[in-house]
């Protein structure tokens, strides 16, 4: 398997192969949001201003502070959890957010990541923090990914999209293939994590569904000592092995 695929241990203990976003990408995907951060700030304090222009010095100030964190807060939030991960910049390079077992991230996710975005990783550290922590984590997790439980992964590489496969159905050729193999020489975290895997085939997002039947059809058949399978046949040939494994086919 590519070094581009790192082992991740899930609160389940199950490995997910995650395609995990560079360094590079990820300050080029920030970057893009800060210019647009940036620019509707500008815009929204220089409306504010003339709009609160008969407000006391006080009231006008809450009424910027309140704008301000709207746009560097609320804005990054409300559309990183609208798009299950995604914002102009990601979606330009191509990245998303994902939880640490590889779900989709949800509000109280994308929260926290804002919230230590504006304390402690780019607004109030110039970014000093934010950079360090990603340079010294293996993953590149940023401190409101540690607190958040999240990873920034790469939304786009090169795989075939897959047909969904139903867990109890395998087609006749392929049970009949398996049927043949010696299943007994399956490892056993190989098949542990199978066994996890393929009832959670709709929950993961599609490129990480991809990268983990990938990961396990390519452990299978090394472990095996048989042909890997085409990237369209990678869930059915991890289906049909693990349930000659496990029931006999049946």
């Amino acid at each position: 398997m590519s070094e581009a695929f790192r082992s991740n241990v899930s609160g389940e203990a199950v490995r997910l192969d995650l395609p995990e976003a560079g360094l590079a990408s990820r300050l080029l995907a920030l970057a893009i949001d800060l210019i647009v951060i940036v620019m509707l700030l500008v815009g929204a304090l220089l409306l504010g201003g003339v709009a609160v222009v008969a407000l006391d010095t006080a009231a006008t100030a809450a009424v910027l502070l309140v704008l301000t964190l709207a746009i560097i807060l609320g804005l990054p939030v409300v559309v990183e959890t609208a798009t299950s991960g995604k914002s102009l910049g990601k979606y330009a390079m191509g990245l998303r957010v994902v939880t640490d077992t590889g779900s989709p991230i949800r509000f109280r996710h994308s929260f926290i990541r804002g919230l230590f975005l504006v304390l402690v990783d780019l607004w109030t550290t110039a970014g000093s923090v934010g950079l360090l922590t990603s340079i010294s984590n293996p993953r590149g997790k940023r401190v409101g990914d540690y607190f958040a439980g999240t990873v920034v992964i790469r939304d786009r590489f090169a795989v075939s999209v897959v047909t969904p496969v139903q867990t109890e159905q395998v087609p006749a050729h392929w049970a009949a293939w398996a049927n043949q193999i010696d299943t007994s020489r399956l490892p056993a975290d190989a098949l542990s994590d199978a066994v996890a895997f393929l009832p959670r085939l709709g929950e993961l997002d599609p490129s990480l569904r991809i990268a983990k039947a990938q990961g396990l059809a390519s452990r299978y058949a090394q472990a095996l000592g048989v042909a890997p399978p085409a990237h369209a046949d990678t869930e059915v040939f991890v289906l049909a092995l693990t349930r000659q494994a496990t029931f006999g086919g049946q």
